[in-house]
C-alpha cells in the first residue's frame, strides 16, 4: 500500500507547491503584523500609505500562488 509521502505519488508535487505557497503567505502576514505593532506589541494607531502599500503588496505577492497550489492540491 502506498502512503502519501511515498516517491512516485502523483500528489507530492502538488504538497511541494502547497506547502511553499503557505511559507510565503506565513511570511506576507508577519510581514503585515509586523508594520501594524509596535516593537512593544501595542497596535499602531495610524499608518502611513506607504506601509499601506506595503502590507498590500506582500498579501497580494502570494495570493497567486496560494491559489493555485490549493487547486494543485485538490486535484482540480
Amino acid at each position: 500500500m502506498k502512503t502519501s509521502h511515498t516517491k512516485g505519488n502523483p500528489k507530492m508535487p502538488a504538497c511541494k507547491k502547497l506547502l511553499k505557497a503557505l511559507t510565503a503567505a506565513e511570511a506576507a502576514i508577519e510581514e503585515a503584523t509586523d508594520i501594524m505593532h509596535y516593537e512593544d506589541g501595542q497596535p499602531v494607531t495610524a499608518l502611513e500609505g506607504w506601509q499601506i502599500e506595503r502590507i498590500y503588496y506582500a498579501l497580494c505577492s502570494v495570493l497567486v500562488e496560494a491559489d493555485e497550489a490549493i487547486v494543485a492540491a485538490g486535484g482540480q
